[in-house]
């Protein structure tokens, strides 16, 4: 009788933690894909096989009791001493019992019936396959770190060494791996993100409306064209077809005086700002938001 209500207790756990699993993994996936901050990203990746490692601590903690209380007399609570400590302690030590189980055991608290032998046996062939994942995404996690971090020092030391070799000068030499070192760790641009290959147009048309558009409102002409309700369609051309980004460091050359552009272009300082010097030899400073 005693193992029956066992079997039914298990069959009703595995479905509730299962459910339970399913929708906390649906809110971790949730709060990863708003995340931009590679940083916080990165902890977020080593923090979720955690929470799920507490989580799956607290359903074994949870099952270790029940079957406790239906062990009777014989129970590990009574054989432990912990009849009379009150629910907030005996549920410390079943989650103490479960986080346990995941590396060499607890030796304080034992099985004490055939019920909680095989509850035991049970739970430390699921903790093995669950320690085994959860090492497995963490490596991962770490490697992948590494790994990206090391390419972008890798290729700035193989530029380094290529300038050594063709006696490039150290002022020069200090410009191009500074202004590297920006384009590496600095903004994206569509160039350099592979997927954005593999997205539908109407998707792309939609993506750079919203990436572009709030930059062109700043001008007044096209300004007018996005508050119009006309011209929606014409400025989602616009943005699609004829705008680009351009990320310079500090002391670039966009254009040199005197120089025709063979596709003349319109300049908008999203950050920073730029030196123009006329044909009279006048700086004028551009800041954030003039063109």
């Amino acid at each position: 009788m005693g193992l029956s209500k066992l079997a039914r207790i298990s069959r009703i756990a595995r479905v509730v933690r299962l459910l339970r699993l399913v929708r906390m993994q649906e809110v971790i996936a949730n709060i990863t894909e708003r995340i931009q901050s590679d940083q916080i990203h990165f902890v977020m990746q080593i923090c979720k096989p955690l929470i799920l490692l507490l989580f799956f601590g607290h359903v074994i903690a949870c099952g270790w009791w029940g079957v406790g209380l239906e062990s009777g007399e014989s129970a590990w609570i009574d054989e432990a001493g912990y009849t009379d400590q009150g629910l907030e302690t005996q549920y410390l030590v079943s989650l103490h019992w479960s986080l346990a189980q995941f590396s060499t055991g607890m030796g304080e608290v034992t099985s004490s019936s055939a019920g909680e032998q095989m509850y035991a046996v049970f739970v430390c062939v699921v903790s093995f396959m669950v320690s085994l994942v959860m090492t497995s995404v963490l490596t991962s996690n770490l490697t992948q770190k590494y790994i990206i971090g090391g390419a972008g020092a890798r290729q700035l030391s193989t530029l380094k060494k290529y300038l050594k070799q063709n006696n490039v000068p150290k002022n020069l030499t200090k410009r191009v791996c500074r202004n590297a070192k920006h384009a590496i760790s600095g903004d994206l641009t569509p160039d350099t993100v592979d997927l954005l290959g593999v997205i539908s147009e109407p998707l792309k048309i939609e993506m750079h409306f919203e990436i572009y558009s709030r930059i062109l409102a700043w001008h007044p002409f096209f300004h007018d064209y996005l508050t119009d309700s006309t011209g929606g369609q014409v400025m989602r051309r616009v943005c699609h077809q004829a705008m680009s980004m351009l990320l310079l460091a500090s002391g670039d050359v966009v254009f040199s005086s005197g120089e025709e552009p063979s596709d003349p272009k319109m300049y908008i300082v999203v950050s920073g700002q730029l030196e123009y010097l006329d044909s009279y030899g006048e700086t004028t400073v551009l800041h954030e938001r003039m063109w």
